[in-house]
């Protein structure tokens, strides 16, 4: 049996999956950008094994993580055997199992970080996924543990008769969510060492310096999530660090190429809207500029105005009418949304 092999790049930089914000739109807008090697879909929650899932958008050049959550063992594998009889899941595609989402409500149904509690359960719940995806690339994105890091060589052990092919881990437990003081990145070392396939690093990639402090510790990549919508170039950036070299985007203004990626995001929703006959795009715009505001290029005041907003065409004319240099529909610049509709 032949087994789809991982993207030869080192180290790999990979885009992680975020609700409401790694649609197909952010994620080939990224990419635009260059330097990524993976990216991946939101998390689908998986609560039935007849659940109806609509078909994954892929990309031309980049491999695409699909990513599950479940609960439920019987659940997981018969959509992965449901989706492959409908041709929206392939035998070389790359899937994906959360174990590392911190939501209450998530958790309370035992899903995502819970998962971590039952160790047992975890363990057959990624066996069976591989008996029914035999081929294809199979990986998990966890954390140090669920309420402690104290927890984690118990983990480990556990996860070394896991068959995967590359794990990604969030240096925080669960209960620690996002604290910036409780990034633990020493025990990524203890993991690269010690488990038999690839780990990823993950957690506050933000910088060039961040990545290259996480690959230190002997991780075969870096995994960023907000630090990619605050700063859409940081793969180039990391990348061009890791090569010894200058950034492209080294010393220059950035702002208007900061809101040009902007509104290229807003054109792919409105496409969206368009095609759906809706008016349901705004807050996932609204969910972005949260992030986009923390860029010093960009500045608070950007969400601050689009907050107030209530429609895409509204937060148009505001980006048009504060920056001359951006471009409206059907210029140059907005091509690669030019064929998603």
């Amino acid at each position: 049996m032949i087994r789809s092999k991982l993207p030869a790049t080192s180290p790999l930089l990979m885009l992680a999956p975020m609700e409401g914000l790694t649609n197909f739109g952010m994620r080939e807008l990224l990419i635009s950008q260059g330097s990524i090697d993976v990216v991946a879909t939101e998390f689908v929650r998986i609560t039935s094994a007849r659940q109806r899932i609509a078909p994954f958008q892929r990309h031309t050049s980049t491999p695409l993580q699909i990513q599950f959550m479940a609960s439920d063992i019987g659940a997981i594998r018969g959509v992965i055997e449901n989706l492959k009889t409908r041709e929206i899941l392939f035998e070389d595609d790359w899937i994906d199992l959360n174990v590392g989402c911190p939501s209450r409500r998530v958790n309370s149904r035992g899903a995502g970080a819970a998962l971590l509690l039952e160790p047992e359960k975890l363990m057959l719940m990624i066996c069976q996924m591989r008996e029914v995806h035999e081929t294809g690339l199979l990986s998990m994105k966890t954390r140090l543990g669920y309420n402690s890091s104290e927890e984690f060589p118990r983990i480990l052990e556990c996860l070394k008769g896991a068959p995967l092919d590359l794990i990604t881990i969030h240096a925080r437990s669960k209960c620690t969510a996002y604290d910036p003081n409780s990034l633990q990145i020493d025990k990524l070392k203890q993991a690269a060492e010690e488990l038999p396939y690839p780990v990823i690093g993950n957690g506050d990639v933000t910088t060039p310096e961040a990545a290259t402090r996480m690959l230190s510790t002997g991780v075969s990549g870096v995994m960023c999530g907000r630090g990619a919508l605050i700063n859409p170039y940081l793969f180039c950036e990391i990348r061009a660090a890791l090569e010894g070299r200058a950034s492209d985007f080294d010393d220059k203004d950035l702002t208007p190429s900061l809101w040009q990626f902007a509104l290229s995001y807003l054109h792919y929703l409105q496409g969206k809207e368009h095609a759906e006959n809706s008016n349901s795009q705004i807050g996932s715009f609204k969910e972005f500029a949260t992030w986009l505001s923390r860029n010093p290029y960009i500045g608070r005041n950007f969400f601050d105005e689009i907050k107030r907003m209530s429609s895409l065409k509204e937060i148009e004319n505001f980006l048009l009418k504060s920056t001359p240099t951006l471009s409206a529909p059907g210029s140059q610049n907005n091509s690669v949304y030019s064929n998603m509709f």
